[in-house]
C-alpha cells in the first residue's frame, strides 16, 4: 500500500474488528456445575449443598442471554431482561434477570459472584428455589 491514509484506515478497521471479536468473547463464561441446593416455599432455609456426581458443563452467554447446562435434563434459562444489579448484604455482586426455563416456565434468576471468584446461580419459581454452585 503506497498511500499512508489507506494503510492507516485499513489498520484502524482491522483493530476495530479484532477488538470487537475479543470483547464479545468476554461475555461468555464456561463453568462446571459442582453442587446444588433447594428451598421449598414452606422452608425457612436452603438445604445443604449437595455435590453433583459428574461434571456438568455450564455456558453463560450474556450476548445471547442464555444459560445452558449440559446435563441429561438439558437445563436452560433464556434471560429475558436484566431487572437489577448491585451488591448484596455480604458485599457480593449480583445480577437479577427475568427468565424462562427449558419447559417454558417463567422464573427469576440471580447470578452472584463473590470476592473469591465463586459463582452462584439461583432460580426462583413460585413454589421452589433452586441453587447452583458453579466453578470456573
Amino acid at each position: 500500500m503506497k498511500n499512508p491514509i489507506v494503510w492507516a484506515v485499513s489498520l484502524f478497521l482491522f483493530i476495530l474488528v479484532t477488538s470487537q471479536n475479543l470483547g464479545a468473547q468476554n461475555n461468555v463464561a464456561v463453568f462446571r456445575y459442582i453442587a446444588g441446593c433447594e428451598k421449598k416455599k414452606t422452608d425457612a432455609r436452603f438445604s445443604e449443598w449437595k455435590d453433583i456426581e459428574s461434571t456438568i458443563k455450564v455456558i453463560v452467554d450474556f450476548d445471547k442471554m442464555i444459560i445452558q447446562f449440559y446435563n441429561k435434563a438439558e437445563t436452560k434459562f433464556d434471560l429475558l431482561i436484566r431487572t437489577n444489579t448491585g451488591k448484596d448484604r455480604d458485599g457480593d455482586n449480583y445480577f437479577d434477570y427475568e427468565a424462562i426455563n427449558e419447559e417454558g416456565i417463567r422464573c427469576a434468576v440471580r447470578i452472584i459472584k463473590d470476592d473469591n471468584n465463586r459463582w452462584y446461580l439461583y432460580a426462583y419459581y413460585n413454589n421452589i428455589t433452586l441453587g447452583f454452585f458453579l466453578r470456573r
